[in-house]
C-alpha cells in the first residue's frame, strides 16, 4: 500500500492531478483537468455506474446543466482507472438521457417517467424534466367487435387462444 501511495504522489506532482486511494479495495480515482478526458477526436467516454458511454463534448454541453458545468469549469473530474469520466449514477436510463442531449427530444415511456425525471433533475436538464412531467400513459386501443350470429360467436371462440372462453360459450348455449 505504501508503494501505491508513493506512486500516486509522484503522479500527482508530475501530471498536475489529484489521486485518491480507496483504502478498502485499493482502487484509485483520478481527478484532474477535463481537457485530459477529451480525445483528439473530441470524443468523451463516460463511465455511468459501471457502463461505458461514448459521445462528444458538444453533445454533453448542448444544454446548461451538469455536464456543461463539469466540462467547462475547473471543477475536478472523477475518472475511473481507464480515464473515463466517472458518474456515480444508475446507467438504466442514461441512454435515453444521452439521446435527449443529442436531439433535444425523446419519447418518455410513461412507466419510467418518474425515474427518468429524477435522473433529469440530477443532470439539471430542465427541458427533459418538462417532457417527463408531460408524459401520458399509453391508452390501449380496444377494437369493439359485435358478433351477429351464433356461428360468428362459435367461430370466434374456436379461434380464441383462451381455453376458458370456449368452455363458457358451451355453457351459455346449452
Amino acid at each position: 500500500m505504501d508503494e501505491l501511495v508513493s506512486l500516486a504522489k509522484k503522479l500527482e506532482n508530475s501530471c498536475n492531478l489529484e489521486i485518491r486511494i480507496n483504502q478498502k479495495d485499493k482502487t484509485t480515482i483520478e481527478t484532474g483537468n477535463v481537457s485530459s478526458t477529451t480525445s483528439s477526436t473530441g470524443l468523451i467516454k463516460l463511465n455511468v455506474g459501471g457502463t461505458i458511454f461514448q459521445t462528444t463534448k458538444s453533445t454533453l454541453t448542448r444544454f446548461d446543466g451538469f455536464f456543461r458545468t463539469l466540462l467547462e469549469t475547473d471543477i475536478p473530474v472523477a475518472k475511473d482507472f481507464s480515464g473515463c469520466i466517472f458518474v456515480d449514477r444508475d446507467p438504466k436510463h442514461f441512454r435515453l438521457i444521452l439521446n435527449f442531449m443529442r436531439d433535444g427530444d425523446v419519447d418518455i415511456p410513461y412507466s419510467d417517467h418518474q425515474e427518468i425525471r429524477k435522473e433529469a433533475q440530477f443532470y439539471l436538464l430542465d427541458d427533459l424534466m418538462k417532457l417527463c412531467d408531460d408524459a401520458k400513459p399509453v391508452e390501449k386501443q380496444v377494437k369493439n367487435i359485435f358478433l351477429k350470429s351464433f356461428e360468428e360467436v362459435a367461430n370466434a371462440v374456436n379461434n380464441s387462444t383462451k381455453k376458458a372462453s370456449k368452455t363458457k360459450i358451451l355453457e351459455i348455449t346449452q
